[in-house]
């Protein structure tokens, strides 16, 4: 029950939506408050400009999107290991 509370809390903090050039935009409109675990993480992206709150969405290896602050030392530590992994 704690996964499944947890998996409807993270859809419902993304919202996704439509640009004029047909691409779709994700924005987050609130965060997850505690440290998620790196193994579930697969990649990342940030915020657009147009969306109210700046913040990182991982992808995690399940497929769901989950919003954090970009000013946490844990999100950025997570960007750095993602960014070195892609090269």
């Amino acid at each position: 029950f704690k996964w499944f509370s947890l998996a409807l809390y993270f859809h419902l903090t993304v919202l996704y939506l439509a640009e004029p050039a047909g691409n779709m935009r994700v924005c987050c409109f609130s965060s997850v408050t505690r440290k998620i675990p790196l193994s579930l993480v697969k990649n990342y992206e940030r915020t657009g400009d147009k969306c109210p709150q700046e913040a990182v969405i991982f992808q995690t290896r399940s497929g769901r999107s989950i919003c954090a602050n970009p000013g946490q030392a844990w999100v950025q530590k997570y960007i750095e290991y993602l960014d070195q992994m892609s090269k």
